[in-house]
């Protein structure tokens, strides 16, 4: 990969991260994915429903599956790799991002975080449903000002040649204006991936990164040369966007 540049996070830079939402399927795993390739040396908690992090971040980041729904124990191991200095990244399921808005608003997680120099994010992954958008107000509502929300339009789903965003109009009302500009909330653009792309990296077991420069047996780029182009531009995109808005 020594002729792609990218914008890799500050490692100097320590913080808690979580992908989630309240929809299943949004691509909270894509975003935890690209997180995981984002941050160097990060531990990773993948808290997803096939638990497909743990097996393709197995010799990069520390993977560890939280228990049961309810208990959030497991979030103390997180909070000590956080003393260490270690960043953390968590994948979490669909349902779970308004039991880690409980946790943050009834441990003041955003005083902690303040007081020891950590960032803490929810990254809330979307696919611009009004479902997915009202569990987002009511996340703000429980925890922002413990919790930087960060709304992570995934433009995935829409078609790609579109430039059609009437589905995000919501993000001009007057609730998301206001945290924006109260700094409880900030907001990306996922770039888009071809389905075929996208679906050609995911069977392959890989990560982005990785499906750059990985060869097969003879030696031979497993990817052509326009996919390897493709994810490039995403994930150099997705890092130039995920540094922006993670200070």
């Amino acid at each position: 990969m020594t002729s792609f540049s990218f914008n890799f996070c500050d490692s100097k830079t320590t913080g808690l991260h979580f992908a989630g939402g309240e929809i299943d399927n949004s691509g909270k795993s894509v975003v935890a994915k690209l997180l995981a390739e984002w941050i160097p040396d990060c531990a990773l908690f993948d808290a997803g429903k096939d638990g497909s992090l743990r097996q393709l971040f197995q010799s990069k980041c520390s993977a560890v599956k939280p228990p049961d729904r309810g208990d959030l124990d497991w979030l103390g191991g997180g909070l000590e790799l956080l003393r260490r200095g270690q960043s953390v990244v968590v994948d979490l399921p669909g349902g779970r991002s308004g039991e880690i808005a409980r946790w943050a608003a009834s441990n003041s997680i955003g005083s902690a975080a303040a007081e020891s120099g950590w960032g803490v994010f929810l990254w809330w992954v979307c696919d611009g449903s009004v479902e997915s958008k009202s569990a987002l107000q009511q996340s703000l509502e429980l925890a922002g000002g413990e919790l930087v929300h960060i709304l992570a339009r995934n433009l995935h789903f829409e078609n790609y040649w579109s430039s059609d965003r009437s589905k995000w109009e919501w993000c001009g009302e007057d609730w998301f204006l206001e945290r924006v500009e109260s700094g409880n909330l900030k907001s990306i653009d996922l770039p888009k991936l071809t389905a075929g792309h996208m679906n050609w990296v995911s069977r392959s077991g890989v990560t982005f990164l990785d499906a750059l420069s990985v060869k097969d047996a003879a030696g031979n780029f497993e990817f052509y040369a326009k996919t390897r182009s493709a994810v490039y531009r995403f994930a150099r995109d997705s890092f130039d966007r995920l540094s922006g808005c993670s200070a």
